[in-house]
Parts: C-alpha cells; structure tokens; sequence
C-alpha cells in the first residue's frame, strides 16, 4: 500500500478549491450537526415517575430522552448524505463512472444510520424512561458513534478529492475506501450487538 499524501496539503487544497460548492459545504454542516445532536443526546436524563412511565408504554403520553436525540441526529447525517448523493449524480448522463465516484462511506453511512434510527424508533419509549441501561449497550452505543464519526470523514474526505480532481491524491482514494470496508464492516457488527442487547433487555421490560 502506498505512503498517505500529506494531509495538510490535502486540508489547505480543499479549503482553496473552487471546485466545492457552498451546497457541499452546506451538507457537509449538516454532518456535523447530525454529530452534535447526537453527541449531545447523551446528556439527556429525564427521571420519570412509575405513574407517567406506565402512560407513556400506554401511548397516553410521549417521552422525550436519549432515543429522541439518537433518532434528530441521525436522520440530520441522513439528510446530508442523500443529499450529497444526489447532487453528486447528473440525471442527464447514463456514464455509471459517476456513480463509481461516489464515496463508499456514504453507502456505508447511510445503511447504518438507517438501521440506528429504526432500533431507537423500535425501543423508542424504553430507551428514553430506562434509567439503567447495561453498561454493554452503553459502550456498543459509543462504538457505533464513533463508526459514523469515522465514515463521515472519509467521505468528506472521498468526496472533496473527486471534487478537486487532483493527481497528488490519487493514491489516497483507494486506501479510504479499504479502510470505509473494514471500518463499516466492524460498525455492522457493533449494530447487531446493540440490536441483541435491546432485544433481550427491553422486550419484556
């Protein structure tokens, strides 16, 4: 495998290039916020009574926790994807080379974030009014957040290199998407622990 290029040089050619639109930059915000959200949904302990617990498993009131965070943060990343997906896809050209082009990570990005949203809809209440959630799922949870973390900047990584079309880089693009592969490959895994981990814990909770 060949030696990383320099990735200063990368970071002040992608800061100059004129290539990359205030749309890109603008989704690229978007991931960034999706991560806040979710970073800070962890911060979120509401304490709720055995009264207001059993209306909300009811459906007699809605809970606000962790679950809400999770689901805002994670369809915020959503949103930024697709969207770049789309602008990065000429619907008047048949050439399947621009498809090609598009980052690994974003696919990647987008069956996780998926699978992560509907988990936290699934559980949804139980998550927000579990006081004492297993320590197993707590630190799997941090796992999977750090994978989107990760996917996130090698698709903006991957991304900004198409978009600067540079020879320097070339070297670079395949060593992200080896790294998308096993990096996505470890966070579908983590995604079916925490999935376990929810079932046993909570299904009959």
């Amino acid at each position: 495998m060949s030696s990383i290029p320099d990735l200063n040089k990368l970071f002040s050619d992608i800061s100059k290039s004129e290539n990359i639109q205030l749309v890109e930059w603008l989704f690229f915000g978007f991931i960034l916020v999706g991560i806040i959200i979710k970073f800070g949904s962890g911060s979120i302990n509401i304490t709720y009574t055995d009264d207001e617990k059993s209306a909300i498993l009811a459906g007699e009131k809605h809970s606000v926790g962790p679950a809400t965070g999770s689901i805002w943060g994670y369809s915020v990343i959503l949103f930024a994807i697709l969207g770049l997906i789309f602008i990065s896809v000429n619907p008047q050209k048949e050439n399947m080379a621009q498809i090609e082009n598009i980052p690994l990570s974003l696919y990647i990005i987008v069956i996780i974030v998926i699978w992560s949203i509907i988990m936290n809809f699934r559980f949804y209440d139980k998550i927000n009014i579990t006081t004492t959630m297993p320590a197993q799922y707590k630190k799997w949870s941090d796992w999977s957040f750090a994978t989107i973390i990760i996917l996130s900047i090698f698709c903006v990584l991957e991304y900004c290199i198409n978009v600067i079309k540079s020879e320097d880089y070339k070297s670079l693009k395949p060593q992200l998407r080896i790294f998308a592969i096993i990096v996505g490959f470890s966070g579908m895994i983590v995604m079916g622990i925490q999935d376990t981990i929810l079932n046993n814990f909570l299904v009959d909770g």
